[in-house]
């Protein structure tokens, strides 16, 4: 048996090892219940004791949300971080799915500008000098030797973040290369205010900032010197700088942007077709396979966003959907960005800025600067089931396989049920299912433990969704000396009193190399009955619902899109339906509950 299940036990083996003795990771927060749901959720439950001729069982999976979820998906998320006023230090590592401002601190003062270092470590710079250095799980203050606020910083993309360059009002140009220990001021030809700095290359480093400053700097920010700006410029504060190899951008005041073809040496205005002041920009990386060449953003006042895919030739006002003043930019490649602005406001897009969307903020100051990192892993995931459930591990034979009418072993406990891995070509033929479909925004997946049963004892609702009648799951036979004696294949029935829980497992796997770096679990939903307790209990919130009637199921209320599990109730959000129909949503809500 070992040798025709060697490839799925190993991946089943690796996720059990992984979780066992340790708690399922659920998301944190307090926020309270969606108006739909953003994930699948358990929708009805049907079971009749094994001990019963007839004893057949069947689950029921719901996708509340307004998108199709697929049983297995493979992203790239975007980490990053954004900074703003009262010492607001935001980060995110899902796309800005959420945010979370653990790291903020009003000590801080107002935060302007953040620059990575390298995928750890960033240096942040604000009022009264401030300069912080910044992981995903500390901030350290460092002395930075001024207290003039500085509004722009630039990290040397190192491991040992050894050399940075911030910039401040009064021509305040701060440089260190002994990993932030000590900031000495380095002399420039200017005492206007400095907004912006950019490192392109120790021989390629520009500064802009008031009354049209440009200075530049090629031996490394040693020694400085001025650039000239069209006349009719030299007036307007700048507050952004990039370059793409030679090519580079200013954007300020009164809607300018300013380009050169020449790394710096003239620049020349282009027509941006707005007069609002723009306050950001991002350009990606020169030769990034992530972005289609010639792309580039740029951010203002009153929820402007502009747009150009020809290098400046052109620029496109975009719909923000928002009038507030945008402070910040960034990308990860050429479809997923987002922007910063005053109030907490965070807009994502994920059609190159055609159009954006809010995401939830959980601060209402401005927010000055961002940065994330490049897309430097992928994560798989899939679901599974875990289901306290009666066993039958039926009999293999060597030479013909399994024997489904001839059980070798009878018991209860955790059963693993993943359909991808029951479709996996790692299965043997006899054994193998097919792949479930997508779920669509509003329909069902329906997973049955006995196809004969359920098609002849089951009235199906008039909803969308598959029917999955493949039954095996598995179990792991801790029973051995020295650990694991292997994953056994079983057919499953659901018992009188029991949980099942829908988990979602990540799989994170570095691109460069293909190298797993990790396999993570989250529980998505929690549903119990029959008075079940699990020892030790994860989700002592989660009051479980009586003993199922024959005949009968355990429904979700119609209004109920489920919950974070560590707030689940079974006895609050499911009833007992007289009427099982699987692919119905529900006959009840909990508006009409007595």
């Amino acid at each position: 048996m070992k040798s025709l299940f060697a490839g799925a036990y190993c991946a089943l083996v690796l996720w059990l090892i992984g979780v066992a003795g340790c708690a399922l990771e659920t998301p944190s927060g307090t926020e309270g219940r969606h108006q739909l749901g953003r994930d699948l959720i358990i929708n009805e439950v049907f079971t009749i004791s094994p001990d019963k001729y007839y004893a057949y069982s069947w689950i029921e999976l719901y996708n509340p949300s307004p998108k199709t979820i697929g049983w297995a998906d493979v992203t790239r998320p975007a980490s990053g971080f954004a900074v703003g006023s009262n010492g607001t230090i935001l980060r995110t590592s899902d796309d800005g799915d959420r945010w979370i401002d653990s790291l903020s601190d009003p000590s801080y003062g107002n935060l302007n500008g953040i620059s990575l270092a390298n995928p750890e470590t960033a240096f942040v710079v604000g009022d009264g000098g401030t300069i912080l250095k910044v992981t995903k799980r500390s901030v350290t203050v460092l002395i930075s030797g001024t207290t003039n606020n500085l509004h722009g910083i630039a990290a040397v993309p190192d491991a040992q973040t050894r050399t940075a360059y911030a910039v401040g009002d009064n021509g305040k140009l701060l440089r260190t290369i002994d990993h932030g220990l000590n900031w000495p001021a380095v002399p420039v030809p200017t005492t206007r205010n400095l907004r912006a700095i950019f490192f392109g290359g120790f021989q390629s480093i520009f500064a802009v900032g008031d009354s049209g400053t440009v200075i530049a700097s090629a031996n490394s920010g040693n020694f400085w010197s001025s650039r000239i700006v069209p006349e009719p410029y030299r007036p307007y504060t700048f507050y952004s700088v990039n370059f793409v190899g030679a090519l580079g951008w200013i954007t300020g005041e009164n809607g300018t942007i300013l380009g050169s073809v020449n790394a710096g040496s003239q620049w020349i205005a282009e027509s941006s077709k707005v007069t609002a002041t723009l306050r950001g920009s991002y350009f990606p990386p020169p030769a990034s396979g992530d972005f289609v060449p010639g792309s580039g953003w740029v951010v203002g006042d009153s929820g402007t966003i502009l747009l150009t895919s020809d290098n400046g030739a052109h620029w496109r006002k975009q719909n923000s959907g928002t009038t507030a003043n945008i402070n910040s930019v960034t990308f990860v490649d050429s479809a997923h960005g987002w922007v910063f602005g005053d109030g907490g406001m965070i807009g994502v897009t994920s059609d190159g800025g055609m159009s954006w969307r809010a995401q939830q903020s959980p601060v209402s100051s401005n927010l000055h600067g961002s940065a994330f990192l490049p897309l430097l892993v992928k994560v798989s995931h899939g679901y599974l089931l875990t289901m306290v459930s009666y066993r039958k591990t039926f009999y293999i034979d060597p030479t013909s396989g399994p024997n489904f009418d001839y059980f070798t072993r009878l018991d209860s406990g955790i059963v693993v049920y993943d359909p991808l891995l029951l479709a996996s070509e790692n299965i043997p033929a006899q054994f193998r299912a097919a792949r479930p479909p997508d779920v669509a925004p509003g329909s069902f997946a329906v997973i049955v433990s006995d196809s004969a049963k359920f098609q002849d004892h089951t009235q199906l609702g008039p909803g969308d969704g598959a029917i999955i009648k493949n039954s095996i799951g598995f179990y792991i036979d801790r029973s051995a000396s020295g650990g694991f004696a292997g994953a056994h294949p079983v057919l499953w029935s659901l018992l009188p009193s029991g949980e099942i829980q829908l988990i979602k497992v990540f799989t994170t796997i570095l691109i460069s190399r293909g190298d797993t770096l990790g396999i993570d679990t989250k529980t998505i939903d929690v549903v119990r009955w029959g008075g079940y307790r699990p020892s030790p209990d994860l989700y002592p919130n989660n009051q479980p619902a009586g003993f199922i009637p024959e005949w009968w199921s355990l429904a979700r209320y119609s209004d109920d899109y489920g919950d974070d599990p560590s707030r689940e109730n079974t006895s609050y959000s499911f009833y007992m339906a007289n009427v099982p129909i699987p692919r119905w949503y529900s006959q009840l809500s909990h508006k009409s509950r007595p």
